[in-house]
């Protein structure tokens, strides 16, 4: 089938980011995929190869005439559709026509998965949507995973990683993506209990802010935590620095998924909302993750993580040796990823749905 996906790039890259490994999924299952892109720059790093680039198109102007049949339309992350595609889908609707919304794990996403929405006004006034939620769970879309039918799903990495030098006994590897409002000197000073290696990923302002952090320990300190600025990875290879760190520290909606996959300790730096609304889908998704986990070890983990978004004093985050947590995350990790192999596949739920419509 013909996918026609539509993306407008917020200000982080993890829209497109989803929507490029979406698009990856379905080319590999045989389908044919368009992405409609209102800034592709970021495309450029992001994207591991030419193949994978030339998905992409220019968001459509006031008129839309897409080179062959539209049969499944995206629309991704609440991007509205411009007049003229509307206009094209009136005249030729789509077997399917989803919104894939954002990432959740509080309660009313099982709820509203996979209801319809009718079109009221506009060109396709008639016609209808249906909603799609990502989720943790079955009776969620689910999460887009690293594997298609058993086999990874990778490609040649465009951008190599650098080795580090930190090869210490004991020593840890942390790869470092988070909002630049993040208390990382706070991180840092629990870090500090032995020599760390952190791998501080793309992007100025997070790198400029991690290096001002790391200038307010103490020379001992700073001997330990040794700091390398990455360039911007594509994909496979941000996944292949995921896998080779003890502690991931990822941030928005991508990196969190990827996170999970990789199997190792992490922490989530969730995207801050002005209305305060982060607090509570943070606490959910902890509600859901630390399911089963003894109530010690819980509570933990609630208190780092709560303390790195800054819900509670940065000095809660319990991050070194002394506070067991990498030890007992490093077990949880793995025991996670086994659960969430089990739920549903994104792309697998999206396929389904456009062959049921008739």
């Amino acid at each position: 089938m013909q996918w026609d996906v539509f993306c407008r790039v917020i200000d982080n890259h993890g829209d497109l980011g989803v929507c490029l490994r979406l698009a990856r999924h379905l080319d590999a299952r045989g389908e044919r995929v368009r992405l409609w892109i209102d800034d592709p720059a970021a495309l450029k790093w992001m994207a591991a190869n030419d193949r994978e680039r030339s998905w992409a198109h220019a968001w459509p102007g006031i008129e839309w005439h897409p080179p062959t049949p539209h049969q499944v339309v995206v629309e991704a992350f609440g991007c509205h559709l411009p007049e003229s595609v509307e206009a094209s889908l009136a005249v030729a609707p789509p077997k399917a026509w989803i919104n894939l919304e954002y990432l959740s794990a509080e309660p009313w996403v099982e709820r509203t998965h996979g209801l319809p929405s009718p079109v009221m006004s506009g060109p396709a006034k008639g016609l209808r949507k249906r909603f799609c939620y990502p989720g943790f769970g079955p009776k969620t879309g689910g999460l887009l995973t690293s594997m298609v039918g058993g086999a990874e799903l990778d490609s040649p990495r465009s951008t190599p990683i650098p080795s580090g030098d930190t090869d210490a006994p004991g020593s840890r590897q942390v790869s470092l993506f988070c909002y630049p409002h993040a208390p990382i000197g706070a991180l840092f000073h629990r870090l500090a209990d032995r020599p760390t290696q952190v791998w501080v990923t793309g992007g100025d302002a997070s790198q400029r802010a991690a290096l001002a952090a790391w200038e307010t320990l103490d020379e001992a300190q700073r001997r330990r935590i040794r700091l390398t600025p990455l360039p911007w990875l594509d994909q496979h290879g941000y996944d292949a620095l995921l896998q080779r760190c003890d502690l991931n520290v990822v941030r928005g909606e991508d990196s969190f998924v990827r996170a999970q996959w990789a199997g190792k300790p992490w922490l989530w730096h969730i995207y801050r909302q002005d209305d305060g609304s982060h607090g509570p889908k943070l606490e959910a998704f902890l509600d859901r993750w630390l399911e089963g986990v003894p109530s010690t070890e819980s509570a933990r983990w609630r208190a780092t993580w709560r303390a790195w978004n800054g819900l509670s004093a940065p000095e809660q985050l319990a991050l070194n040796r002394d506070d067991g947590l990498e030890q007992d995350g490093a077990s949880h990790a793995l025991k996670w990823r086994q659960q969430l192999a089990g739920w549903p596949d994104l792309a697998a739920t999206l396929m389904t749905w456009a062959r049921e419509n008739p």
